[in-house]
């Protein structure tokens, strides 16, 4: 079985500003990329997280970046977003990160945060901010897992009349 980020740990963000990566989640990194395993690309989402990454995953998503227009209103908007709140961040002995202080204000963390797994990439909530979410998903859980299930099924094919009456109609 391929190697992802699954499950979540709750954490404490220190007095610095580091939070530990989980044994779990380090062994996950480890097996993506040994290598690197001790890097983390970190960036904000919309949902006031931080995505944290395994290297490769992040050096995609700067590829991804680069193919942005910046004379296109919504691309220049995702590029000055995106980029001005990314980092490349290394993990110290203790496999800890030290997260930027903007960062941490923009994404309301406090002492109390979790870290979910989100197959190929990590996310770091801050726990009331994840717990909202969750509850707000969860009546919505049901009924979006049946149209993800659904959206690759067939659609019935459209079916079009045409009318070749040819002008005035007639009594």
């Amino acid at each position: 079985m391929q190697q992802v980020f699954l499950g979540n740990e709750q954490m404490t963000l220190d007095d610095k500003g580091r939070v530990g990566i989980p044994a779990r989640f380090m062994s996950v990194l480890r097996a993506i990329c040994p290598d690197q395993a001790d890097t983390l690309g970190v960036m904000i989402t919309p949902d006031r997280s931080i995505k944290l990454m395994p290297a490769p995953y992040f050096a995609r998503e700067i590829e991804r970046w680069q193919a942005l227009n910046d004379q296109v209103d919504e691309e220049r908007m995702v590029l000055n977003l995106s980029t001005s709140m990314a980092e490349l961040l290394a993990l110290d002995k203790q496999n800890r990160i030290k997260l930027n202080p903007l960062m941490q204000e923009v994404c309301q963390l406090d002492r109390q945060v979790v870290i979910v797994g989100n197959l190929g990439y990590m996310q770091l909530f801050a726990l009331k901010v994840w717990r909202e979410m969750f509850e707000r998903g969860l009546p919505q859980w049901g009924a979006a897992s049946t149209r993800v299930a659904r959206k690759d099924e067939p659609k019935a094919p459209v079916q079009y009349v045409i009318n070749a009456g040819g002008g005035e109609p007639t009594r």
